[in-house]
């Protein structure tokens, strides 16, 4: 943070602790997961600075410096339909997952769960509870920049830890399009779609490597106001999840610094 006033250096923290709590049997080599794991509340926080004039706030003209999400949903393991290219609305960003039978190495039956996205927790306005805003309210947040003369261009970084951090991808969206999947090592990540009745180890890859979270994605935020709305939906690389994951965690953390 040294000299931080003068480069307008800002950092904004997102920090996701999740426990994944694997009960199927050794039936199944591949879980569907639904409803075995939980998530932390998360916090969104930028760097105090007087000179950065940026801002963290659920809304496109907030000044916030921190937000809190609410703990909505888990990660799970599942793959995305299709290998989606750069652009994919957030809506047609779709996952499948399955239980695999170890006896056959095929899928049994197909659901398609939802992945981790932002959701608020409550917001308390101290003006009463009618001026509350009650939690998942917001699916989005957004970066703005208040600088009324010059635009920044802005780095977005990931840090994965825990026991499953090898694991865990996160498909980050702007203003609805898809910009980015990162994940630890900028490694590819297994894309369906899973068939009934088809072979497990059929899955493939995604055709280009996921973006290494410590190298990250330059955007530009242009000057007085200029803001992007954030989403996020991040899982678990179902193929790579076994019995022995269970009870194993998973954390990541988003960082945007100036470029």
């Amino acid at each position: 943070m040294k000299n931080a006033k003068k480069s307008m250096f800002i950092t904004t923290i997102l920090m996701v602790a999740v426990l994944i709590v694997a009960v199927s049997t050794a039936t199944f080599a591949w879980y569907t997961a639904s409803g075995t794991g939980s998530a932390t509340g998360a916090v969104v926080q930028s760097a105090a600075s007087g000179d950065a004039n940026i801002a963290v706030d659920w809304v496109s003209n907030g000044h916030g410096t921190n937000i809190v999400f609410n703990a909505q949903n888990a990660l799970q393991p599942m793959v995305p339909q299709a290998d989606y290219a750069a652009d994919t609305k957030y809506g047609d960003f779709l996952f499948d997952s399955a239980s695999v039978d170890v006896l056959t190495g095929k899928f049994n039956a197909v659901n398609n769960p939802g992945a981790w996205t932002v959701g608020n927790a409550l917001i308390e306005n101290g003006e009463g509870a009618e001026d509350d805003i009650a939690a998942n309210q917001y699916t989005s947040f957004y970066v703005i920049n208040h600088n009324v003369d010059n635009p920044v261009n802005v780095t977005m970084t990931a840090t994965f830890t825990g026991d499953l951090a090898d694991m865990v991808n996160v498909a980050v969206f702007f203003g609805g399009d898809l910009k980015v999947v990162f994940n630890n090592a900028g490694a590819k990540y297994t894309v369906g779609p899973v068939v009934e009745g088809a072979l497990a180890n059929a899955l493939v890859d995604s055709a280009a490597n996921a973006v290494n979270g410590a190298t990250g994605y330059t955007f530009e935020l242009p000057a007085n106001g200029g803001n992007v709305q954030i989403t996020v939906k991040a899982w678990l690389d179902g193929e790579m999840l076994t019995s022995p994951d269970a009870g194993k965690n998973a954390g990541f953390s988003f960082n945007f610094n100036q470029a």
